[in-house]
């Protein structure tokens, strides 16, 4: 018995030495790498790119990020209402700015905000003066669909961009030009609050696919984009 065990091994061992079993090995390991290509998408080349890259020393995980430490708070303000209001808001503003440990700060959007200001400062003069205003009336705001190509967007995001936020929080192309940004200072929707299936189908892991010091827009819920946690 355990010769013929040992014959059936030998001529085995001695298949792999054919031209035809080489073959036979080398079409079948290509299928598997296909196989686990195609499951997993560009999530699993990026994962695995994002390490390689990194552990060669081309993509360092310690690279300069571009940070503003100073966090805000502001509110939706009824500035056309009365004194009174204008009153309880900012103080309730100023007093849960201070408790968060954050800047108070006042968006000016029209003659009604403007209004609001004098009327305060008049009765309680200097509660105002604890807010950052921002007057966006001054402001001017531009948006533009760009027609460059791919990768002169990449180009223009490495060279220019600060900031980047993308809405699609599984778009390769959006990945890339957060991680090519200037400033990289990348904020992004958070998957979990969108329809996209890759997380249970478990085709997705959040902390393979985005970068760690990257922040995470997060919602209410999947149908209120209000977002409930600050920036």
């Amino acid at each position: 018995m355990a010769i013929n065990v040992r014959q059936r091994l030998f001529k085995f061992t001695q298949n792999f030495k054919t031209k035809r079993m080489k073959i036979f090995l080398w079409c079948l390991l290509s299928y598997y790498i296909l196989i686990l290509l195609t499951a997993s998408s560009e999530n699993y080349i990026k994962a695995i790119t994002f390490r390689v890259l990194r552990s060669l020393g081309i993509m360092s995980a310690e690279r300069k990020v571009y940070e503003d430490h100073n966090r805000y708070l502001s509110s939706n303000l009824a500035a056309s209402s009365r004194l009174g209001n204008h009153i309880f808001e900012l103080s309730a503003l100023l007093a849960m700015s201070r408790k968060l440990e954050r800047i108070p700060t006042f968006f000016i959007q029209d003659n009604w905000h403007d209004l609001m200001l004098q009327d305060t400062d008049i009765l309680i003069p200097g509660l105002v003066d604890h807010f950052l205003i921002i007057n966006e009336t001054n402001l001017k705001t531009e948006s533009f669909i760009s027609k460059d190509s791919p990768s002169d967007s990449l180009l223009f995001s490495r060279h220019h961009c600060d900031v980047v936020m993308f809405t699609a929080p599984h778009s390769t192309f959006g990945w890339w030009m957060g991680y090519f940004s200037k400033g990289n200072q990348v904020y992004y929707t958070d998957i979990r609050y969108t329809n996209d299936t890759a997380i249970p189908q478990g085709v997705l892991i959040q902390d393979d696919y985005f970068p760690p010091h990257w922040i995470p827009v997060r919602y209410n819920s999947r149908d209120n984009a209000t977002v409930h946690e600050t920036l």
